[in-house]
């Protein structure tokens, strides 16, 4: 993408993040984003989510969803958090117990946001994948720009829960 394309690109994501998208406009910006290598996620990234009607809207600042940091192809870790949520503890106290994340003080990682990324076709284009270890979710990822993806979750058998969501890599997108 030329320097140009990437600059609308971000000012028509800025424009996305800072209204009320529906999930026809958000679809149509991930389907024109390019796609992205394994390696073009390591690192920490902080997130956010926008609402489309789903039953996932507003969840995730719900439970202080932070990011996700991807350290290879076979370790990820897509749920981080800002704080223990209390919302996570009651859905199921036995599986919950936060892990520190030493990338970033404060910040809790669950244990089922294990994960490990793939290159898979999605909507008409190979690009990385991000695939759960425990839960049946895939987050097909594209780039916006140098410092910032934008994530469709993917959960099998609901195509009526798609989240879409973006990452801004850490300290840029935090």
């Amino acid at each position: 993408m030329a320097t140009n394309d990437t600059d609308e690109q971000r000012l028509v994501f800025d424009s996305l993040r800072n209204g009320a998208p529906g999930h026809d406009t958000l679809l149509a910006f991930y389907d024109g984003c390019a796609p992205l290598a394994v390696d073009d996620l390591r690192g920490l990234w902080r997130g956010g989510a926008w609402a489309t009607g789903t039953r996932f809207d507003g969840l995730l600042e719900r439970i202080a969803w932070y990011g996700k940091v991807f350290r290879g192809a076979d370790d990820v870790q897509a749920l981080l958090f800002q704080r223990p949520s209390t919302l996570l503890g009651w859905l199921n106290r036995a599986l919950i117990w936060p892990f520190r994340v030493p990338e970033r003080r404060g910040l809790v990682r669950h244990p089922l946001g294990r994960a490990r990324l793939r290159e898979t076709r999605f909507r008409g284009q190979v690009s990385v994948a991000m695939l759960y270890d425990y839960l049946p979710i895939i987050d097909h990822f594209r780039r916006v720009d140098a410092t910032t993806v934008i994530g469709l979750m993917d959960l099998r058998g609901r195509r009526d829960s798609q989240l879409f969501f973006w990452l801004g890599r850490f300290p840029a997108g935090g």
